[in-house]
């Protein structure tokens, strides 16, 4: 297994101009996880995820009632990050590789809850749900048709998500900014045979098939 790094990694990473306008703390969860060379793919997907779960927590302080005016510190949860996963279901993507998709999400799902969003060259609404954690679904594929990046991207992006993952053949024209931090996920194989170039700053994971 091997991780595609873009050149100049610590350039990148430092320009926080690349990362769009997500939130800090995912783009430092991104940018953290990265920088891990010797771990696999799956550890740092797994690590990614749990990261985004974790809620930042920040200090507050409650009074204990009324007739006791002295206060106690205590801790305000924020919002969960909202995480979209994007799979590609184009015809140019393989059963064989619709099914280790899945098999990914599974592992995802055993760590985070996230919103799974099935594409080709449009973003099929109807089959959008939550894939809540520890759940498991049926491998079942809706679409086959062409490829459009932008597709979820746009998706994204309308329905204000935090942290957005697409699996992908990486068969088609890059697609136009995301508003929040975007990760790919291929197989080394696929990442080979094509020349399509992501955006400066995001990730690509690539396993070796």
């Amino acid at each position: 297994m091997s991780i595609k790094r873009p050149k100049e990694l610590e350039q990148i990473t430092g320009n926080s101009k690349l990362w769009g306008s997500g939130p800090a703390i995912i783009s430092r969860i991104l940018e953290s996880v990265f920088k891990q060379a010797e771990a696999s793919p799956e550890q740092i997907l797994k690590y990614f995820l749990t990261s985004v779960r974790d809620n930042k927590r920040k200090k507050s302080w409650t009074r204990i009632n009324r007739r006791n005016p002295m206060k106690k510190p205590s801790h305000l949860k924020t919002k969960k990050p909202q995480v979209a996963i994007a799979i590609d279901e184009s015809g140019s993507v393989s059963d064989e590789m619709f099914t280790w998709f899945y098999g990914f999400m599974e592992q995802f799902a055993s760590i985070l809850e996230f919103t799974f969003i099935p594409f080709d060259d449009a973003v099929f609404e109807d089959q959008i749900y939550k894939w809540k954690k520890g759940d498991k679904h049926a491998c079942e594929r809706v679409l086959q048709g062409g490829t459009n990046f932008n597709a979820p991207t746009d998706y994204v992006n309308e329905h204000k998500f935090d942290g957005f993952i697409i699996m992908t053949d990486m068969y088609a024209p890059q697609p136009g900014p995301s508003k929040c931090p975007r990760l790919w996920i291929t197989t080394q194989d696929c990442l080979n045979d094509n020349a399509l170039s992501v955006a400066n700053g995001e990730k690509i994971v690539a396993i070796k098939s």
